[in-house]
């Protein structure tokens, strides 16, 4: 067996997070999840964070009906196991 080295760089990695396909790849995902929820489940589009500067989207229940199903049966958590991207 050989030994690997592996050099972390921070800007390499900062630069990966904030790529434009990183980007429609975290909006693709959020948008099949808030479609396997349910009708009422909308998908926020991703932005980035600070601090490390990760792109993050959002799922969210769209109407009282929606957070009411999510509140009594888990439709996000349900979903999750679901999607497949």
């Amino acid at each position: 067996m050989s030994n690997i080295k592996y050099v972390y760089k921070l800007k390499a990695q900062r630069e990966i997070r904030t790529w434009p396909a990183t980007f429609d790849f975290v909006n693709k995902a959020a948008a099949a999840l808030a479609a396997a929820a349910g009708p009422d489940f909308e998908a926020k589009p991703a932005k980035a964070t600070g601090g490390r500067g990760r792109a993050r989207a959002a799922v969210v229940a769209g109407s009282p009906k929606a957070r009411r199903a999510q509140a009594e049966h888990g439709n996000l958590q349900r979903a999750l196991g679901s999607v497949r991207i």
